[in-house]
């Protein structure tokens, strides 16, 4: 259990390797310099857990089934995110990580709520988005994405309003 705000604005951290860690809680590294966060046996990230760490670059929380609000928002420089078993989102978990180029989520089904999703929302750099199990996207998820030019979402059975608008590289959608 990492508490709430346990590390917010701590400058001097910058790789995080917590074993034995289950939930991280509410902006638990919020504006710290985190580069790089491996937390194997994490189940639960809470609202705006590693927002703005506008130096992380590598994730990697494998068992991590729910991403509530904004944990990732702001985190301009991330890179890479390895999370195998997050099924559902909240909204604003990824808004503006400019870095993001390929995500790829084999348990998701669901992202966000029906209005203001917004959870790839200005992710520029974001060539390539994979869900197979994906059943719903929720408003504005992919707004200003720029550079998606695929996504795969066989299991898609709804999308919501504005969700890719603006993605002006879109290509294939399967």
């Amino acid at each position: 259990y990492i508490g709430g705000n346990a590390f917010n604005a701590a400058g001097g951290v910058q790789v995080v390797e917590l074993d034995n860690i289950e939930t991280i809680q509410q902006d638990a590294f919020n504006n710290s310099n985190v580069r790089e966060a491996i937390i194997p046996s994490a189940t639960t990230i809470s609202n705006y857990g590693f927002r703005n760490c506008t130096s992380l670059e590598i994730v990697s929380i494998p068992l991590v089934t729910t991403l509530k609000s904004a944990c990732f928002y702001g985190c301009t420089s991330l890179k890479e995110i390895s999370a195998d078993s997050v099924n559902s989102f909240i909204i604003q978990n990824f808004t503006n990580c400019k870095s993001l180029e390929e995500v790829n989520f084999p348990s998701l089904t669901y992202i966000g709520d029906d209005l203001n999703d917004s959870n790839f929302k200005g992710c520029s750099s974001l060539k390539t988005f994979i869900a197979p199990k994906l059943q719903r996207i929720g408003g504005y998820c992919f707004s200003n994405c720029t550079s998606l030019e695929t996504i795969e979402l066989p299991s898609l059975e709804t999308i919501n309003n504005y969700a890719f608008t603006n993605c002006t590289s879109l290509k294939t959608v399967i």
